[in-house]
C-alpha cells in the first residue's frame, strides 16, 4: 500500500498527538490517583490538539487490571509498586493512532519489573529492525517471539529449548497478542471502519 504525502502528514500528526498524551499521563501518574485521572489527561491532550475523539476506548489498567485484555473500566485507585498499562490513541482527520505503553505508577521499576521491561524493549528493537522494504509483514512479529521466548527462558519463566517452546507457543501465556495488531485502519465519514492495510491478528 502506498500512502500519499498528505496522508502521511495526517498519520504522523495522529501519532504525535497520541504520544504527547501518553507522556502527559506518565508525568501525572502517581499512587493514590485513579486510572480515570490518566484517561482524562489523555482525552484532554487529544482535544487540545484538535483530535476530538479517541480512536477507540482508552485502556488505563493498573495492577492486576493491566492483565485484563481490553480492560476499559479505568476506575481503580493506582498503588505504588504497581505497573499501569495505557493503550490509547486519537482519531485525527479520519486516521487512528494506537499506542500501548506500560510503566511504574511510582516512576521506578522493581528489579523484576525491570527485567521483564528489558525483554520487551529488546523485542521491540528486534521488531523495528525487521521493518524494511522486502521483508514480509510477519517478520517483525517473528523476531519478537524469538526475543521474548529467549528472555523468558533466561528469567526462568519458561523451561526448555527455545525452538520447542516457540513451536508449542509456550510464550503465549505471557504474550497473547501479536507484535502489532497490525491492521492500519481509518474511520469513514459514516463512522464505520475501513480496512486500508495488511497486518496481524
Amino acid at each position: 500500500m502506498i500512502k500519499s504525502a498528505a496522508e502521511l502528514r495526517v498519520m504522523r500528526k495522529a501519532g504525535e498527538i497520541s504520544a504527547e498524551a501518553h507522556i502527559r499521563a506518565m508525568r501525572e501518574c502517581r499512587a493514590g490517583r485513579y486510572e480515570y485521572h490518566l484517561e482524562a489527561s489523555i482525552q484532554h491532550t487529544f482535544a487540545e490538539h484538535g483530535a476530538r475523539f479517541p480512536a477507540y476506548n482508552s485502556i488505563v489498567g493498573s495492577g492486576v487490571n493491566a492483565c485484563v485484555l481490553h480492560y476499559t473500566e479505568n476506575n481503580a485507585r493506582m498503588r505504588g509498586g504497581d505497573l499501569v498499562l495505557i493503550d490509547a490513541g486519537c482519531e485525527y482527520e479520519g486516521y487512528a493512532a494506537d499506542i500501548t505503553r506500560t510503566f511504574p505508577v511510582s516512576g521506578r521499576f522493581s528489579p523484576e519489573q525491570r527485567a521483564l521491561y528489558d525483554v520487551v524493549l529488546a523485542a521491540q528493537h528486534a521488531a523495528i529492525a525487521k521493518v524494511k522494504p522486502g521483508n514480509t509483514w510477519n517478520q517483525p512479529h517473528d523476531a519478537t517471539v524469538r526475543v521474548i521466548t529467549r528472555g523468558l527462558i533466561k528469567l526462568g519463566l519458561l523451561k526448555g529449548q527455545e525452538r520447542d517452546l516457540i513451536k508449542s507457543e509456550a510464550y503465549r501465556d505471557f504474550y497473547m497478542h501479536r507484535a502489532a495488531i497490525g491492521w492500519v485502519w481509518m474511520f469513514t465519514t459514516w463512522g464505520t471502519i475501513a480496512w486500508v492495510g495488511v497486518g496481524g491478528s
